[in-house]
């Protein structure tokens, strides 16, 4: 993540949790930070699983209507 200046410095994993030490730049938020790691973790998590997301984009679609 190094575009947002964002380095991981400690991963750690609970049963159905995930910590992260991260180490950034003052200029973003708490915020903002949480939310470029979440949308980058999903896009990376996402990327090879085109039936996942698939199935994302149907469930989205099905709530809109």
């Amino acid at each position: 993540m190094d575009r947002y200046e964002v380095h991981f410095k400690e991963i750690g994993a609970d049963y159905d949790q995930v910590h992260f030490l991260i180490q950034s730049v003052s200029s973003y938020n708490v915020t903002k930070l949480v939310t470029i790691i979440k949308n980058s973790i999903a896009r990376e998590i996402l990327k090879p699983c085109t039936l996942i997301k698939k199935a994302v984009i149907l469930n989205l679609l099905a709530s809109l209507s």
